[in-house]
């Protein structure tokens, strides 16, 4: 398996962090908390819980800036670097960058721009083009079907379709 980045390390652990929280019916506990905290604050971040359901994360990475996002927004996202790790480990490195870079530019968007429903739809849609591009048993038709769904939620909103159109090319040889 190749170099493992610190983003891809990252969220990792926030996939982990949201699988055991969809476990939990109540908010966690302090101490659960706590260590949601310490470990997001080890990747130089901090997580400010809130009651309830709703959640909001400020963390920097090497350029990334995370505002207000959800739970579901953060399972996805984590998902979306799972794939893209197993796509890599099939030697398919420039669908996973180009994967990668298309995620980050929805994410980054604000939601003035993109509500966060819109972006969640779309981050959905990468998350299960990774995981159909990852799968053994893939599909051609399926992953057409899911790449066109992802365009169709992206090609309206300027800041993303200007990055994506260089990146759309490499990510249609999933199907083509």
């Amino acid at each position: 398996m190749g170099d493992i980045s610190d983003y891809e390390v990252m969220m990792k652990m926030l996939d982990i962090i949201a699988l055991k929280q969809r476990t939990i019916i109540d908010a966690p506990s302090d101490a659960e908390s706590k260590k949601i905290v310490t470990i997001i604050e080890k990747i130089e971040g901090n997580l400010q819980l809130y009651q309830g359901v709703h959640q909001e994360v400020n963390m920097k990475i090497e350029g990334d800036k995370f505002e207000n996002i959800n739970n579901s927004i953060i399972a996805t996202r984590g998902s979306i670097a799972t794939g893209v790790i197993k796509i890599r480990e099939t030697n398919e490195n420039d669908i996973a960058d180009a994967l990668e870079k298309l995620e980050k530019l929805i994410a980054e968007t604000d939601s003035k721009t993109m509500p966060l429903e819109e972006q969640e739809r779309a981050l959905k849609l990468i998350e299960e083009l990774t995981k159909q591009a990852s799968s053994p048993s893939k599909a051609k038709i399926v992953l057409d079907a899911i790449g066109k769904g992802l365009w169709e939620a992206i090609k309206n909103i300027k800041p993303i379709v200007d990055g994506a159109t260089a990146l759309w090319p490499i990510i249609q040889k999933l199907w083509s």
